[in-house]
């Protein structure tokens, strides 16, 4: 008999902030290529967020509301991981 193992893909959520220095669009496209990415590694991305912010917040990336609605987001969905669009930022 034949066994085959069933891969458990980690569920993701994508974070997004847009500050005065970005566009709305360009944050879009960050998200979509780490979405592309995510994907390749084997998560399946569940939900974005995004916030509008006049800076990145050091202590959460986002704000502190927002933090706190992916806290629900995660036990809400079963998400295993968040993924932040950082990539092109300095903190």
């Amino acid at each position: 008999m034949e066994t085959h193992e069933t891969a458990v893909l980690e569920r993701a959520v994508l974070v997004g902030v847009v500050t005065p220095a970005d566009r709305r669009s360009r944050v879009e496209e960050y998200l979509d290529e780490l979405d592309l990415l995510a994907e390749s590694a084997g998560a399946n991305v569940v939900q974005r967020l995004t916030q509008e912010r006049q800076h990145i917040d050091a202590a959460f990336f986002i704000g502190k509301g927002k933090a706190e609605e992916l806290a629900r987001l995660v036990e809400a969905e079963a998400i295993t991981c968040a993924k932040p669009n950082i990539a092109s930022r300095s903190l």
